[in-house]
């Protein structure tokens, strides 16, 4: 991926990375703030950054559920016009490990048990309706 047309929610091409780094080191509350702020506006309308974003955070999901909600809003906007769909084909194998993620997570009937079962409903069925040729 073009990092260079990876822009965000504020149009910034350099704030994503370095937050996400942040929160793979540890649980920053501000940074998790304002990286959704970056990636997603009104938690309907996604951009570049927001699907670059995934490969970080899918791996954070299986343990967090800020990581969970984020990559899975992110996911849920996939069916819908967002101008990025040359880069969903980057995103696929980050879109199925999130499904498998969600898979094993959902049984064990967690708090976030109802945002993660729409995760799967809405967002990864139109991914893969989308995702494929």
């Amino acid at each position: 991926m073009d990092r260079a047309r990876m822009y965000d929610c504020f149009g910034d091409v350099d704030r994503v990375p370095g937050l996400l780094g942040r929160v793979e080191r540890g649980d920053d509350a501000e940074a998790w703030e304002e990286l959704g702020c970056r990636q997603l506006l009104e938690c309907e309308m996604v951009f570049p950054a927001s699907f670059a974003a995934l490969p970080r955070l899918v791996p954070l999901a299986s343990h967090s559920a800020r990581a969970r909600t984020l990559a899975g809003l992110i996911v849920m906007c996939v069916p819908y016009p967002h101008g990025c769909d040359d880069l969903l084909p980057g995103c696929a194998d980050a879109i199925r490990a999130f499904r498998e993620i969600l898979d094993r997570h959902l049984p064990s009937r967690p708090d976030d048990y109802l945002a993660s079962f729409r995760f799967v409903l809405a967002g990864l069925s139109g991914a893969r309706r989308r995702l494929r040729p």
